[in-house]
């Protein structure tokens, strides 16, 4: 995608996929006025994924990285990343048996929640 237009800033979501893929998914959820949900995967298996947006600065977000089966990424095999604005705001391996939650932009309400 293009430059991000007004109060939108550019979110990127890159997803390196391991063996059994099938089990992973992404969401987002904005915690402030402006509704916004986005959702990826499952993904295939060895694959590399990406997905862009550009969304409102101004709102909170909780971006969840899920397993079906609660094992995560097979050790060595896959990995996320999470950008916002510029920004990075969560790299992982994923190799947790819970899902993993990530807070970022206009969180300052919402921070004590979680």
């Amino acid at each position: 995608t293009g430059p991000c237009t007004n109060d939108n800033a550019k979110l990127k979501v890159l997803v390196v996929s391991d063996s059994s893929s099938g089990e992973t998914s992404w969401s987002l959820q904005s915690l402030g006025e402006s509704l916004v949900d986005l959702y990826g995967g499952p993904y295939g298996s060895n694959v590399i994924q990406s997905a862009h947006a550009c969304i409102p600065k101004s709102n909170c977000y909780r971006f969840t990285m899920s397993d079906s089966e609660q094992d995560g990424f097979y050790p060595g095999e896959g990995s996320y990343e999470v950008e916002f604005d510029g920004s990075l705001k969560r790299f992982s391996n994923f190799t947790s048996i819970q899902d993993e939650e990530t807070l970022f932009g206009d969180c300052a309400d919402y921070e004590d929640n979680y």
